[in-house]
């Protein structure tokens, strides 16, 4: 059943696309919607091609036939580092311990091949207006049906979605990832983006936006019903800042357009609060979750000490779990003083990504990683600071996501599965995109500030500049020139 539907939905996808006037548009936009997904055809060592890989393989064919197309390898010139980057992790994968564990250190190393083609095919793509737009909806569609998906089950129990990889797991929602968490790390990531759009985009029609409003509460049930804390607690965290950063410059305008929306959520919110605050507490305050929580610190020691160990190139991607037996009884007998004796308790992968990569890739991996992760937080940034339209959504809604999802993995091993490295860089390439089309609009009204024309209506040596209001009107369109 799950063949046939995948088979499905690859056929239907490129039927859709090639039957449109943007076939390579669509593959892309196509690719980004179904990155969630961890289905496909699976090979080895729960890797292979996914079926996101199938579109993204298509649209790397169409830009290689057509000679107005064109790659951009080095996106806001991170493409050089991101080549560092897998270039270190390669090296380390070569050099793993053993024949067998070099062989799923490079199946991993694949994972982060791939996150790079997304990366320049989305910030490639997204040059053109209309297909910047079209993926940037594409990216909110994934969060919708994940949402939706999640409801269901927190309602109803199972969905009957196997043949999409979901899960039957008795109590929590899962989204059709493998694990409750997953769920509530991806619409940390993704949620701060979809509710600036809900809340601030120009829809030209009301009933769209309400479609949007009654899609993101089925998100937020969803979210609820994985209970997963981290998950809350990052979305929180990304709409907070995704919302706050714009208050800062206290643009009383802004805050008076979009305070009846805003306002809506606060309400909401207390009401969810009133409803579901017991359970809250007991998943906050449950001695079981207390426990998985705290033996975050063991395995944090465990991971330290691979890292003293093998600093330089690690023990190998995915290899992590063969090698901490090894250093386990370096850390025991702190282990057992914080309350854990258990050795298959301390062998589990660390719960933190950034130790992982450590562990696993050596520190240069790590130290290349925070400076990409940071570049694009600085980007973000200057967008929600300085731009305005669906350019200032892009950077603030990529600002509040990266800032929780960085966060949320500070105590999670899955930064680096397949659905969240796909996701992530769409949208850093989504986000590089927009950082262009914002050098366009300053560059467009820097020149025609330039210009001096008298007029009656206007006395001379006035300049003929945009004003707010053209910027801000421009930002939605985007820039029509390639």
């Amino acid at each position: 059943m799950r063949i046939i539907a995948e088979v499905l939905i690859v056929l239907g996808g490129y039927a859709w696309a090639f039957s449109s006037s943007d076939p390579l548009g669509w593959l892309v936009a196509l690719a980004v919607a179904l990155s969630p997904l961890q289905i496909g055809l699976i090979v080895y060592y729960y890797n292979g091609l996914f079926l996101s890989d199938f579109f993204l393989l298509g649209a790397l064919v169409l830009y290689a036939m057509s000679p107005g197309e064109r790659l951009r390898w080095n996106p806001g010139k991170l493409g050089i580092l991101f080549g560092v980057f897998l270039s270190w992790l390669l090296l380390s994968s070569l050099a793993a311990r053993w024949p067998s564990s070099r062989s799923v250190a490079l199946s991993e190393w694949t994972r982060f091949a791939r996150a790079y083609v997304m990366f320049v095919v989305v910030y490639s793509a997204s040059l053109e207006p209309a297909r910047f737009r079209r993926i940037l909806w594409a990216l909110v569609a994934g969060v919708f049906w994940e949402g939706l998906v999640a409801f269901v089950q927190w309602r109803r129990g199972y969905a009957g979605l196997a043949f999409l990889g979901e899960q039957k797991i008795r109590w929590r929602a899962t989204g059709l990832f493998s694990h409750p968490t997953m769920l509530g790390e991806y619409l940390a990531m993704l949620a701060p983006l979809t509710l600036r759009l809900l809340v601030t985009h120009p829809f030209k029609v009301a009933w769209k936006r309400v479609v949007l409003t009654l899609g993101f509460l089925l998100v937020l049930g969803g979210l609820f019903g994985s209970y997963a804390r981290g998950g809350w607690f990052g979305t929180a965290l990304g709409a907070t800042i995704a919302f706050g950063l714009p208050l800062l410059k206290m643009r009383a305008k802004l805050i008076a357009r979009y305070k009846g929306p805003l306002i809506a959520l606060v309400i909401i919110a207390a009401v969810g609060l009133v409803r579901y605050g017991p359970i809250l507490q007991k998943q906050l305050t449950d001695p079981a979750r207390k426990r998985s929580a705290s033996v975050r610190k063991p395995l944090n020691l465990v991971a330290m000490e691979m890292l003293k160990d093998r600093a330089v190139l690690g023990v190998g991607l995915g290899n992590y779990r063969w090698n901490s037996w090894n250093y386990i009884a370096r850390v025991y007998a702190r282990a057992v003083a914080m309350g854990f004796d258990s050795w298959d308790e301390l062998s589990q992968i660390v719960h933190n990504s950034f130790l992982l990569l450590a562990a696993e890739g050596g520190a240069l991996a790590l130290l290349a990683f925070w400076v990409m992760l940071g570049r694009l937080l600085i980007d973000a940034l200057m967008l929600g600071w300085r731009s305005s339209g669906v350019i200032q959504n892009v950077g603030l809604g990529a600002l509040g996501g990266l800032c929780a999802f960085s966060v949320v993995m500070l105590a999670s091993p899955n930064m680096f599965q397949e659905p969240f490295l796909m996701s992530l860089w769409a949208l850093a390439g989504l986000c590089q995109a927009a950082r262009v089309y914002h050098q366009r609009l300053v560059a467009r009204s820097a020149g025609r500030q330039h210009v001096i024309t008298p007029s009656p209506a206007r006395p001379a040596g006035t300049q003929h500049g945009l004003s707010g209001a053209d910027h801000g009107s421009l930002s939605p369109r985007l820039d029509n020139r390639r």
